[in-house]
C-alpha cells in the first residue's frame, strides 16, 4: 500500500515537472524536427520521435514519417522507458511479453524494433522519451547505444531554453499589461487635471474682472489699503489662473502633438524671443548655429519658451542678458543651451526645481507656478532624451536639453 501511494506521489511529481515547460500541444519546431531527422539518419530507421509523456497519452513533439500527434500511454513502447534512467530496447517486439499482442505488433508490416532514452529533467524526473523504430528486429551495439543517449541529451537543453523563452514572454507580456494599466491611470488623470483647469479659468476670470470693475468704481474714493487688496488679489487671481493654464499645457502634451516635421529652430527661437521682449526688456543673443530639424514643433517650441521664461523671469537683473546655442553630441544628439546671467542656482536646488509645484523663488513676486520645468522635462524624457542645469550662486544659470537627431 505505501509503495503504491509513494508511486502515485511520484507521478504526480512529475506531471507536475512536465505541465511546468507549457510543451504539450504546441506547434512543431525546427529544432526538435532537426533532432529527430539526425536519429533517423544515424540509426537508418523509417521512425524517430521525440514525445512527452502526459497521464493517459503519449504526445509526440516531432517525428519522422507519417505525423503522429499522441498515443494511447497504455499501448505506448515509451511508458516503459520512463521507469529507468537507461535505454530501453525491445529487439523483437514479437518475441515481448509486454507487446507482442500490441496491434501495431500484430499489424502487418507492424513494429518490429524500438529503443528509446528517457528524456530527464535537471530535477531528476522523466517527462519523456527519444527513441527510435523499425520494421524489422535488431540490437543496437554499445556505440549506438552511447550515440542514442548522446542525442536524448540534446533534447533538455533546447526543452530549457524553451521554458525560458516562455516564461521570458510571461514577464513581458505582464510587464506590458502594468505598463498600460499605469498609461490608462496616468491618462485618466491626465483628462481630470485638464477637465478641472479648464472648468475653474472661467470663474477665475469672473473674479479677475469683478476686482477690476470694483477697483474702477471706487478709484479715488477707495484708500491705499483698499487698493493693496484689490491689487493683490488680483495678483493672486493672475498666479491661479497661471496655474492652471500650466496644468492645461502639461495634460494637452500627453493629449498628443503632431508628427515631426522640418523645423528652422534659429526662427523659431528667434520669435519666441521676441515675443518675450515685448513684456520683459533683455538682450538676447541668438547662436546662427541652430540647426533646422526634423521635430514635433509644437513640442520642441513648448520646451525652448518655457526655458526661456525661465531664463527671463527668474532674473532679477537689470541689464539682463540670454544667450541661446547649441552643437551636436558624440553620440549624434542635437544639444541645446539656454544661458542667462541671473543669481544662479545652488547645486541642492538642481533636481528640485524640475519638480512639479516646486519654486525657490518667491511665488506671488514671479507669478511662477512651479509647472514650467516639469513641462520641459516631461516633454524631453518622451523621447528619450535629457534635459540639466549647470549653475552655482551668483555665476547666472545654463539649461541644456538634447533632442533626437
Amino acid at each position: 500500500m505505501q509503495n503504491i501511494i509513494q508511486d502515485s506521489n511520484a507521478e504526480a511529481l512529475r506531471l507536475e515537472s512536465l505541465a511546468s515547460y507549457h510543451i504539450l500541444d504546441t506547434e512543431r519546431e525546427e529544432a526538435f524536427n532537426d533532432l529527430v531527422n539526425l536519429a533517423a539518419s544515424i540509426f537508418k530507421v523509417p521512425i524517430a520521435m521525440i514525445s512527452f509523456m502526459d497521464a493517459e497519452r503519449q504526445w509526440v513533439k516531432a517525428n519522422t514519417g507519417p505525423e503522429i500527434k499522441e498515443l494511447a500511454r497504455e499501448l505506448s513502447f515509451c511508458n516503459p522507458t520512463l521507469e529507468s534512467d537507461d535505454i530501453h530496447e525491445i529487439p523483437d517486439t514479437r518475441l515481448s511479453f509486454r507487446f507482442a499482442e500490441n496491434p501495431v505488433v500484430t499489424a502487418e508490416n507492424g513494429i518490429r524494433f524500438y529503443a528509446g532514452a528517457p528524456l530527464i529533467t535537471k530535477t531528476g524526473y522523466r517527462i519523456g522519451t527519444l527513441c527510435i523504430l523499425d520494421m524489422h528486429p535488431r540490437s543496437l551495439t554499445p556505440e549506438e547505444r552511447v550515440m542514442l543517449r548522446t542525442l536524448a541529451d540534446q533534447v533538455m537543453p533546447r526543452l530549457d531554453l524553451y521554458q525560458q523563452e516562455r516564461e521570458l514572454e510571461k514577464k513581458t507580456q505582464s510587464t506590458l499589461a502594468y505598463a498600460k494599466k499605469l498609461d490608462d491611470y496616468r491618462a485618466e488623470l491626465e483628462q481630470i487635471a485638464y477637465a478641472v483647469a479648464h472648468e475653474l479659468k472661467s470663474p477665475l476670470r469672473a473674479i479677475n474682472n469683478l476686482a477690476e470693475w470694483v477697483s474702477e468704481e471706487l478709484d479715488d474714493c477707495a484708500s491705499s489699503e483698499i487698493r493693496k487688496k484689490l491689487s493683490l488679489m488680483r495678483d493672486r487671481v493672475l498666479r491661479l489662473e497661471n496655474l492652471f493654464n500650466g496644468l492645461l499645457d502639461l495634460a494637452k502634451v500627453s493629449r498628443g502633438i503632431a508628427g515631426p516635421q522640418e523645423v528652422n529652430t534659429y526662427k523659431m527661437v528667434s520669435q519666441l524671443v521676441a515675443s518675450l521682449q515685448k513684456k520683459h526688456p533683455f538682450t538676447a543673443s541668438v547662436s546662427y548655429m541652430l540647426p533646422t530639424i526634423l521635430a514635433e514643433k509644437t513640442a520642441l517650441e513648448t520646451v525652448f519658451l518655457h526655458l526661456l521664461k525661465n531664463a527671463v523671469e527668474h532674473n532679477p537683473q537689470e541689464d539682463l542678458k540670454i544667450e541661446v546655442g547649441y552643437e551636436l553630441t558624440p553620440d549624434k544628439m542635437h544639444q541645446f543651451y539656454i544661458q542667462d546671467n541671473g543669481t544662479g542656482i545652488a547645486p541642492a536646488y538642481h533636481e528640485q526645481i524640475f519638480g512639479i509645484f516646486k519654486t525657490i523663488h518667491n511665488q506671488d513676486r514671479q507669478n511662477n507656478t512651479g509647472i514650467g520645468l516639469t513641462l520641459v522635462r516631461k516633454i524631453v524624457r518622451e523621447r528619450e532624451a535629457r534635459v540639466w542645469v549647470e549653475s552655482t550662486e551668483n555665476t547666472g544659470t545654463r539649461f541644456y536639453f538634447t533632442w533626437p537627431v
